[in-house]
């Protein structure tokens, strides 16, 4: 993206045509035994989505999560501009919180046995269940999600997270237990992989340079499915087809959402300074990550 020139490291080697399995990398760190309250950041833990209370994906429950955007109608082919531009603005903005992206988590729904209409209600309670049980250790949860339509995987979703390292154990663990809560079914294999941002658990705070570079590579894999208006406008340069998604194709929980970036006025001021391309180059000069 223009702005960002220069790169400390690779970024996350992400191909599409990679055997996806649940990855994780874990290990001690004395933070892990800390409670971080949920309004240090001093955003609201303002995430709502379905109760997961919910029974499994069923054809014979509704599926539409939000209403007419999720009808099996609404269909879209490429994230369009104001998609890419909040997606762009939600990922710098949660640095800038505190609550840098630092998991990468890919999940093969119609693997899983989740038809394309159904992807966004599943997604939903994906994310709920990790917001919950982040929450019950007292860490807050930013993300945003990009739902594809790959050709020969099927329905997937992208989701970048605000997992904290002393979690990522154990929100691992339960990933399975997730998944077969969420479609009723056993297991598959590979439907999952996460990873860290950046190689490492932590690096965020031991070498935020490092991690920034990797998430803008995050970023710009995550964004590779832009229609030909928004790769132009924000000049992306990892391009594929996104494929064809049922109902919203994209997301981001509400902490880092248009609203909670409008009530910061520092956060305003450097959206004017650095235009959209600019705001993660510039939050890693400033120091905010």
């Amino acid at each position: 993206m223009p702005g960002f020139n220069a790169r400390i490291e690779p970024c996350l080697n992400l191909h599409r045509n990679v055997s996806f399995s649940e990855v994780s990398n874990y290990g001690a760190y004395s933070e892990c035994h800390k409670k971080q309250s949920l309004a240090q950041t001093g955003t609201l833990h303002a995430i709502k989505y379905p109760n997961i209370s919910v029974p499994p994906y069923s054809p014979h429950t509704p599926t539409e999560r939000g209403g007419a955007r999720n009808l099996a109608s609404n269909t879209t082919d490429a994230l369009s501009v104001p998609h890419v531009g909040k997606l762009i603005a939600a990922t710098a903005f949660a640095s800038h919180i505190g609550l840098p992206f630092t998991r990468f988590i890919t999940i093969h729904w119609e693997k899983a046995g989740i038809p394309l209409e159904g992807i966004v209600k599943a997604t939903g309670r994906y994310i709920d269940l990790l917001t919950k049980a982040q929450a019950r250790h007292g860490h807050e949860t930013a993300l945003a999600w990009v739902q594809e339509g790959g050709h020969g995987k099927g329905g997937h979703v992208h989701i970048m997270a605000h997992v904290r390292a002393c979690m990522v154990k154990h929100i691992s663990g339960l990933n399975r237990k997730w998944l077969r809560l969420i479609t009723g079914q056993p297991y598959v294999a590979s439907v999952i992989d996460s990873r860290s941002i950046g190689g490492r658990l932590n690096i965020e705070n031991s070498n935020p340079a490092t991690h920034q570079s990797n998430l803008q590579g995050t970023l710009d894999y995550v964004l590779k499915g832009a229609n030909a208006k928004a790769v132009k406008q924000f000049g992306l340069t990892l391009i594929e087809d996104g494929g064809v998604c049922i109902g919203k194709r994209c997301g981001m929980s509400q902490n880092i959402g248009p609203k909670a970036q409008s009530r910061t006025q520092a956060w305003q001021a450097l959206q004017r300074e650095t235009g959209p391309t600019g705001l993660l180059p510039a939050l890693i000069t400033r120091g905010d990550q």
